[in-house]
């Protein structure tokens, strides 16, 4: 099955630690494609990648503290509710 162009993007363009960040959350589009949804994965990809981006530039827009790890851990804890929300 073809990506989309939004995917096709971020595997091209994100640093390895985004790429990394961002793995579990494909395979649980992959799962999107399959679940009784009515958001279309393209649309989700975009929010995805849109809440990383915002969550990547406020790190380091304040020159945040936080490591890394942690701010992954906040990209996760905002992100992944509504992942199980659309994926039931």
């Amino acid at each position: 099955m073809k990506e989309s162009m939004a995917l096709q993007s971020e595997r091209t363009y994100l640093p390895a630690a985004g790429r990394d960040s961002l793995l579990p959350l494909y395979d649980l589009m992959t799962k999107l494609k399959t679940a009784n949804s009515d958001v279309p994965v393209d649309l989700f990809v975009h929010y995805l990648t849109s809440a990383f981006f915002a969550v990547l530039i406020w790190w380091m827009d304040r020159r945040s503290r936080l490591t890394p790890s942690q701010i992954d851990e906040v990209f996760r804890s905002l992100v992944l509710p509504t992942v199980h929300a659309v994926l039931g």
